[in-house]
């Protein structure tokens, strides 16, 4: 065989295997992106809460829907953050999702909850505190709520009190009693309230499109008032509103109490004290957006 023949031949080879890395590169490129691709980021603040965020990590296992990742973001020293790891680890033939810790520098939760928004891959975002659990579907009950609605910017389940967190600051009838008003009365005054165009929530718990998360910038960085500030600039910016998904639980520690006292009587008398005066000032806040269009706030030191 002579030199050109040689040469045709080594050229050929050397043309197809360069076609067939190119090609195979493509195909694994793509193959990745969309296997790395997932519908909901979750992003799971926590802040000492490592007393309470094995709850939330056991209801995601339990979730129904299962095309999210989970990004949580807690300082490099939390106590928390090695709750989380162990878990993980413990578990790790049941999970069934991405996930992957972010330093908390510690600045406020508007802070870390950017941190999380800006990292996120999924279509929608869900913001969680690490103190609350979630019944099966509530994920997909929320998400399933922004796909049916276009309107609705951002959303809220009904937030219950939990029994299994800590007992000895609210009685089990306390509990009861108020979970009781949760349902019957605070949660419906909330909706209420966004059928009549309010465009605030909390965001120990809510659901929202990343996209328009990040084009308003996330959450501006004062306390309190930023989870209103972020659902009002939200809403208001692509015209949409606020809502309550009733037929969506979840549960919280409501521990904010616990600071004040470790004994359940004064707890309760704090909160018979403070619970109309919370009620008060969700009809207040209501009324004023609905009012003036604009978010009662007020600036304060970075805190967490």
């Amino acid at each position: 065989m002579g030199s050109s023949n040689w040469m045709f031949f080594i050229i050929f080879f050397y043309q197809q295997f360069r076609i067939h890395v190119v090609f195979q590169k493509t195909i694994f490129k793509n193959l990745e992106k969309y296997y790395l691709m997932v519908e909901t980021s979750i992003v799971v603040i926590a802040y000492r809460e490592e007393k309470y965020i094995k709850y939330l990590l056991e209801s995601l296992l339990k979730q129904k829907y299962k095309d999210f990742e989970v990004i949580f973001v807690t300082p490099k020293n939390d106590p928390t953050r090695k709750v989380i790891e162990e878990f993980m680890e413990k578990n790790k033939d049941k999970i069934f999702f991405e996930w992957r810790i972010l330093e908390d520098p510690g600045k406020g939760a508007g802070i870390a909850r950017n941190i999380g928004l800006f990292n996120a891959k999924g279509e929608y975002t869900v913001f969680i505190d690490g103190d609350v659990s979630l019944s099966e579907d509530t994920i997909e009950k929320m998400i399933e709520d922004l796909k049916k609605h276009p309107n609705h910017g951002t959303n809220y389940p009904v937030m219950l009190i939990s029994p299994k967190y800590d007992k000895d600051w609210l009685s089990i009838p306390t509990i009861l009693l108020l979970n009781f008003l949760q349902l019957f009365l605070f949660s419906p005054l909330m909706k209420l309230g966004t059928l009549l165009g309010a465009k605030v929530g909390l965001t120990n718990l809510t659901a929202c499109r990343t996209k328009e998360a990040k084009a308003i910038g996330g959450f501006r960085n004062f306390w309190p008032g930023e989870d209103l500030d972020f659902h009002y600039r939200l809403n208001s910016t692509f015209h949409k509103k606020h809502n309550i998904v009733l037929s969506a639980r979840a549960w919280t520690s409501f521990r904010g109490f616990a600071r004040f006292s470790g004994k359940a009587i004064k707890n309760e008398l704090l909160l018979l004290i403070t619970a109309p005066y919370v009620l008060l000032m969700y009809i207040i806040h209501i009324a004023y957006f609905l009012i003036k269009k604009k978010p009662m706030q007020w600036k304060y030191p970075h805190v967490r």
